[in-house]
């Protein structure tokens, strides 16, 4: 194989590295003290609180907690401020409601 022909398929393939390595990253924005839409989305059931607060990069509020007296399960929900370009419906923030089992709190329920 002539060198002009190896130095085009190797230019070729660092390309397409390079592209994939940029399509491929994160879908997640850092917005620190706000939630985006696009990060609410990436938050699903049986999520760690620890793992969505590293998505949503808040820790929220605490809006309540308790404890289910027909099950004895402790739940908290936490409101999460929306950034304000996703701010759409009127209402300023987004919920998730957790639940704490064998020790871990959970989302169990998430309201954009």
């Amino acid at each position: 194989m002539s060198p002009i022909r190896s130095a085009v398929i190797a230019a070729m393939g660092v390309s397409l590295t390079a592209s994939f390595v940029v399509v491929g990253g994160p879908a997640v924005a850092d917005t620190n003290g706000c939630a985006t839409r696009a990060e609410f989305g990436h938050v699903s059931n049986g999520m760690n609180i620890d793992r969505v607060r590293n998505i949503l990069d808040t820790g929220g509020t605490k809006a309540g907690r308790g404890e289910d007296p027909s099950t004895g399960v402790q739940w908290q929900e936490r409101w999460y401020t929306k950034c304000s370009s996703d701010i759409f419906s009127g209402l300023k923030y987004s919920r998730v409601k957790y639940e704490k089992r064998s020790g871990t709190w959970r989302v169990v329920r998430k309201d954009w």
